[in-house]
């Protein structure tokens, strides 16, 4: 198996960002799936119960930042 090269994304980081980025409404249970295992692996959400997670998973959407900004 070849290592991805700095800078590229893998397999997983491209299906998390395509779901990200379609409109909430237009998410399939697949893309809800996707993203609720991407946000129950962040830190910042361990305490939230699964119901919220599942909750924020129809809300959340994909915004491109510069490095240093200050998201809260």
């Amino acid at each position: 198996m070849v290592s991805p090269s700095v800078g590229s994304m893998t397999e997983w980081e491209e299906m998390w960002t395509r779901a990200m980025k379609k409109p909430a409404g237009g998410r399939s249970l697949q893309d809800l799936q996707v993203i609720y295992y991407g946000l129950s692996g962040l830190e910042a959400l361990q305490s939230l119960r699964d119901s919220c997670i599942r909750a924020l998973c129809k809300i959340v959407r994909y915004e491109k930042r510069q490095a240093n900004d200050v998201l809260y």
